[in-house]
């Protein structure tokens, strides 16, 4: 189970910080839930980008939108 309780954000100030919040609250998630098979995929080391940081940019952009 995922425990987001530990969690503090009073206010966030720009766009900057709300993609660092976010970022850590996505990665801290996806730890948690993605299979260690998809953790070791033998093509891990040519991403450009991590599943993290593609959800994300995903979210985010529509956040702000």
């Amino acid at each position: 189970m995922l425990n987001l309780t530990f969690y503090h954000t009073e206010k966030i100030d720009n766009s900057k910080d709300f993609f660092k919040v976010a970022f850590v609250l996505i990665d801290d998630i996806c730890i948690e839930i993605i299979p260690n098979s998809k953790k070791s995929r033998r093509n891990i080391s040519e991403c450009k980008l991590s599943h993290s940081k593609i959800i994300t940019l995903s979210i985010v952009t529509n956040t702000l939108q």
